[in-house]
């Protein structure tokens, strides 16, 4: 199973290849404009809402809003492959020390949806990755320009 966002139609999904069927749940915060998605655990879904500033969790298990059987496409033409020269750049590492800042997360809950707000106003969450049971994101904008983590 393969998890997915639609930032225009504003749906997380997912593809079942086995069974050729795509499954969407609208998110229930209107413009959320989910960016990345990560598979929390089996049947949950964590996603950053870029426009909104929070990052929403989604039980599978519910009923999707939209159940779609689909037709695999096949492309006639075979791929192209082309041999490139890897480029090889040596990274320094920039440590710096950081005081963590610590805040009580609300919760939002609107049926299968769970939405925490983000306490940095204006932080444009960007990526979220599984980690240890909980979810890590990143705050894009400048107003952000954090790492923040949910459990």
């Amino acid at each position: 199973m393969v998890a997915f966002q639609d930032s225009t139609l504003n749906l997380i999904g997912t593809l079942i290849p086995s069974v050729n069927a795509i499954r969407e749940w609208r998110i229930p915060e209107a413009s959320a404009g989910p960016l990345y998605v990560a598979w929390v655990s089996p049947g949950v879904v964590a996603f950053s809402e870029y426009s909104t500033g929070r990052i929403g969790v989604v039980n599978l298990a519910a009923a999707p809003a939209v159940q779609a059987g689909i037709a695999p496409r096949r492309a006639g033409a075979p791929p192209v492959v082309q041999a490139v020269a890897p480029e090889i750049s040596v990274l320094v590492p920039a440590l710096m020390a950081i005081s963590p800042e610590i805040t009580g997360a609300s919760r939002i809950v609107r049926g299968a949806f769970a939405e925490y707000p983000i306490p940095t106003a204006s932080s444009e969450p960007a990526g979220v990755a599984a980690s240890n049971g909980g979810v890590v994101f990143a705050e894009f904008s400048d107003a952000g320009n954090r790492i923040g983590r949910l459990r």
